[in-house]
């Protein structure tokens, strides 16, 4: 009698054929327009709250800064991406 834990494979390691490698996968060029898109948005959205703070209306300094640091970093993912499709 032979229990269902003491089987044998149905094929000995020994002549088992190793796997096949995988097949390489062809890598697509990224699509720069939407951060190229993103970019803009938030220089654009900079640009309108620097002209905002010239009128009558209230402004604040904080506010100046969260769109100042929302364009710099969608121009650093910009620049990241265009870093790494030039290699």
């Amino acid at each position: 009698m032979q229990w269902p834990w003491h089987r044998r494979s149905a094929e000995p390691e020994a002549f088992a054929t190793p796997p096949a490698p995988p097949s390489p996968i062809p890598v697509a060029v990224p699509d720069l327009s939407d951060l190229e898109d993103q970019a803009r948005y938030h220089r654009n959205r900079l640009a309108l709250y620097r002209a905002k703070m010239h009128g009558p209306k209230q402004t604040s300094v904080a506010r100046l800064q969260e769109l100042q640091r929302a364009a710099t970093a969608a121009e650093a993912r910009l620049a990241t991406a265009r870093r790494h499709t030039a290699r």
